[in-house]
């Protein structure tokens, strides 16, 4: 009997400690009870983070204030504690009260990690931001606002950008000597008007300036070696640009849609340029295009739709594998190759609507479907006029498969060839 007795008050015993254990280890009651509650200060609204314990700034009040003390590094409420702020959330600023008008100049403090979507967006007259190190990601359309100019300094690394984080602002940002890079989406959707590189920028990121409609002139500098995928898409109202020297490569539509560009010159160390680099869908401004060198890779359709009266290629011995792919409309009406170009590369002249090419008796090599279009392409002939003799053209050319119609076979494109001493019907 004494030893079932003994055993029972054990086991009591044993429930006890647990239970107290249990309740030792869960959160306090104001804990639960504040998981979404909103406190003030009197000017601005918190919320609590249980998982990082940490504060999040969600609004303002509005009776404050929030442009006379800036925004703040820490906040207690007095049941959790002082802690840091870490985030400020989505649209947090963008009411229409008293509050929104008054945030002018502001700098990020370096506990603030994160700012929402839409978080400071439509701030009229914010002219200011100065972000210190600690800053990693803004949201989209963080700062959007209209044509008012905002200087932005970041002390630390640049953070990752969301979409048109700065849309429709004039944008100045200060880079530090030691940022070589042009960030990802940095610009995209501002409205600045012009722009020039800084002088140790090495790189343009990826839609760095996707979406500039204002943007009419941009400035290089003479360290750029890369600019990226869509870095400059849809910039309508950019109209000339000059490649530096030390420019290697141009990522795929980095200027697709820009509309208003009148003339393309390739340097000769510009050796890659991507698939739709400048790609112009319905384009109705007519330009020139210049290719000096040879040790070019361009990618597919790199200047489909443009419209250009004259193409000049100077220093090569060849036209490239399609480099002229999809300019459909737009290729001039009569085309002479130059003196010294030995090979026509395949596809080179693939989907042009070709009237008139003069190829001279230097090319040696027409590459498979160098003058070829699509099966379902429009079937307006071209001439090609060979400045050698009949001879010459069966005996010295050597054409790929296909080289003037359709992949099938099934479509010629070429309806002859005008020699010095007759034509040949095709």
């Amino acid at each position: 009997m004494k030893s079932r007795a003994f055993n029972f008050n054990v086991l009591l015993v044993s429930l006890v400690m647990l239970s107290l254990c249990f309740l030792a280890s869960c959160p306090t009651r104001h804990e639960n009870d504040d998981v979404n509650k909103i406190t003030n200060d009197g000017t601005y609204e918190y919320q609590y983070d249980f998982e990082t314990k940490s504060y999040h700034i969600v609004g303002y009040i509005e009776s404050g204030d929030p442009g006379k003390n800036g925004i703040p590094a820490k906040y207690n409420d007095k049941r959790n504690g002082e802690k840091p702020i870490t985030h400020i959330g989505a649209s947090a600023f963008t009411k229409s009260t008293i509050g929104w008008d008054k945030l002018v100049n502001i700098t990020i403090p370096s506990n603030i990690t994160h700012i929402g979507d839409f978080a400071f967006s439509d701030c009229k007259n914010l002219t200011s931001v100065t972000f210190k190190e600690g800053i990693k990601e803004i949201g989209k359309k963080a700062f959007m606002g209209k044509d008012k100019e905002l200087n932005v300094i970041f002390e630390g690394k640049f953070p990752t950008f969301g979409e048109s984080v700065f849309a429709g602002r004039v944008l100045s940002v200060v880079f530090p000597e030691s940022v070589s890079i042009i960030p990802k989406a940095l610009f995209q959707g501002s409205g600045i008007t012009t722009y020039e590189v800084p002088s140790h920028i090495t790189e343009i990121a990826e839609s760095a300036f996707k979406g500039c409609s204002k943007l009419a002139s941009i400035t290089f500098n003479s360290s750029l070696e890369k600019i990226g995928k869509s870095a400059f898409e849809s910039c309508f109202a950019l109209s000339g640009i000059s490649f530096p020297a030390s420019l290697k490569e141009i990522g795929e539509d980095a200027f697709a849609y820009d509309q208003s560009l009148l003339a393309i010159n390739i340097p000769s160390t510009l050796t890659k340029i991507g698939k739709n680099a400048f790609y112009a869908s319905m384009s109705t401004t007519t330009g020139t295009l210049t290719i000096d060198g040879e040790n070019h890779e361009f990618g597919s359709n790199a200047f489909e739709d443009r419209i250009f009266s004259s193409i000049s290629l100077t220093n090569t011995t060849k036209i490239w594998k399609g480099v002229f792919d999809g300019i459909i409309q737009g290729f001039p009406k009569n085309f002479e190759i130059p003196e010294g170009i030995t090979t026509i590369e395949e596809n080179a002249f693939y989907n042009c609507l070709v009237q008139n090419v003069t190829i001279p008796t230097s090319v040696t090599n027409i590459g498979k479907l160098a003058f070829g279009r699509a099966d379902n392409a429009n079937k307006k002939p071209g001439v090609i006029t060979y400045k050698g003799t009949q001879s010459d053209w069966n005996t010295k050319v050597a054409k790929g498969d296909n080289w003037y119609k359709s992949p099938s076979g099934e479509k010629s494109f070429i309806t002859k060839v005008v020699t010095s001493d007759g034509d040949i019907t095709l």
